[in-house]
């Protein structure tokens, strides 16, 4: 894992519909030239195989950042604004944040509640239209406008082996999956694959589902963060390989998820919550997917934690996952109805 990539990953701008200059890092990395992409901005390095027959084994992450959205900005500084997906607003409360301005101007600025003396009076319950944006600035209205987007305001923080950031539940993916095209560069396998970043995904997965169809894979392998807070079972930092066993969206293909855990020393996920692979495995014909990652503290907030062992494990596992496969076996996960 290369952290000083990971520090600049995490520095760029990339709330949702603002992803293209992540796009660019992505592809400039990758220093190569066959990318698969689709219209929403997901984009995959696609390395090909002299096999004709080949099979496609897709390994995917989200690319995009939680953000929120200026709804109306008043002449003392102050903006209304939206969240562009679901976020605790006890989270979000005395947060820096950047606004990305219609001229790729930052202005920063914190939330706030302007109607509440927190010397004075305990705030039990926050909602979000308590909340409110405060930029110092005295010409707010011609600066800002409806419509700008804004995110946190990065502090990353490395203390030992642990991690503090913003934005780490999708840029510490997009570093596992650079360092995993670095090391298959040289390596000449009889099947596809196509690893990359998914467009637009905080905001209901919409780029997940786009990105089969340009994709088209036959196996699917998603990579994201597991909430440690109040998860059940309990995971916590320094737990290693994470695989998940059932959420809401998606049960993963047994004999992908049998195949993986009968090789690594694994901790279960149980979630309510979706994520990539909750839409990639129904979309088109359907793909055997199955999701797995790291434990990750306080996701979608501007102080998420991790472990870089728990990285230097799924990356490991990830590249040495990828090594067991072959176009046969590919064929072969791919049919549920039969055990492997």
């Amino acid at each position: 894992m290369n952290i000083d990539r990971l520090k600049k990953l995490v520095d760029i701008f990339s709330v949702s519909s603002y992803e293209d200059e992540l796009k660019n890092f992505f592809k400039k990395e990758c220093e190569e030239k066959d990318f698969i992409e689709d219209k929403l901005g997901s984009i995959f390095y696609l390395k090909k195989s002299k096999n004709p027959q080949a099979k496609r084994v897709m390994i995917a992450c989200s690319k995009d950042e939680v953000g929120l959205m200026i709804k109306e900005v008043f002449e003392d500084g102050t903006c209304s604004f939206i969240t562009l997906e679901p976020l605790s607003p006890a989270s979000l409360l005395h947060q820096r944040i950047n606004i990305l301005t219609r001229d790729n101007k930052i202005i920063e600025g914190f939330i706030f509640c302007k109607n509440v003396k927190f010397n004075e009076v305990p705030l039990e319950t926050i909602k979000i239209d308590d909340l409110s944006i405060d930029t110092g600035e005295t010409d707010a209205k011609n600066l800002i406008k409806p419509g700008d987007i804004c995110g946190f305001k990065n502090q990353f923080c490395k203390v030992g082996n642990r991690v503090i950031s913003k934005g780490l539940n999708q840029k510490t993916f997009i570093e596992v999956i650079l360092c995993t095209i670095e090391k298959l560069k040289d390596i000449e396998l009889d099947f596809e694959i196509a690893l990359g970043i998914v467009a637009q995904s905080t905001i209901g997965f919409r780029g997940s589902k786009t990105a089969n169809y340009v994709v088209n894979p036959d196996l699917a392998i998603v990579i994201n963060g597991f909430e440690v807070n109040n998860s059940n079972p309990k995971i916590n930092l320094n737990d290693g390989f994470i695989v998940s066993q059932f959420d809401k969206q998606m049960l993963p293909n047994r004999l992908l998820l049998n195949d993986i855990k009968s090789k690594y020393n694994y901790k279960e996920y149980f979630g309510i919550i979706g994520n990539d692979g909750s839409f990639i495995h129904k979309t088109m014909n359907g793909v055997s997917c199955v999701s797995v990652g790291i434990p990750i503290k306080n996701i979608h907030t501007s102080v998420e934690m991790i472990d870089l062992l728990d990285v230097k494990k799924l990356e490991d596992n990830l590249f040495d996952y990828i090594m067991t496969l072959n176009n046969e076996k590919i064929i072969k996960l791919g049919v549920s109805e039969h055990e492997f």
